[in-house]
């Protein structure tokens, strides 16, 4: 499902993380990224080769043209994946402000 939303619905709007729940038990450094209440993105702690752990991240919230840039990637803490998931939220927000038709949200 599909929501229409506006930019000025976020403006300003702390990103914060909420533990993810698979069923009925919280994932371990596995988070939601919400804004204003909505699901963002999610971001999660992988293995990775040579005994590597990295922090992965998804947009999942807002739709992202093409032309807008990553939604998603990998890197090797979570401050850092946090950064990188503002960076490019607010590349997002910026998006829509400019072009309100294209505020997308997938629910």
């Amino acid at each position: 499902m599909h929501i229409v939303v506006t930019a000025k619905d976020f403006l300003d709007q702390p990103l914060t993380l909420k533990p993810a729940r698979i069923g009925r038990d919280e994932a371990a450094d596995d988070y939601v990224v919400m804004c204003a209440g909505r699901p963002v993105a999610r971001v999660m702690k992988v293995a990775k080769s040579f005994g590597r752990h990295a922090w992965d991240w998804h947009i999942t919230g807002p739709y992202f043209r093409p032309e807008m840039g990553g939604t998603n990637g990998s890197e090797n803490t979570l401050d850092e994946a946090k950064q990188v998931v503002r960076k490019n939220f607010d590349r997002w927000l910026a998006w829509v402000n400019v072009h309100p038709s294209d505020a997308v949200w997938h629910q």
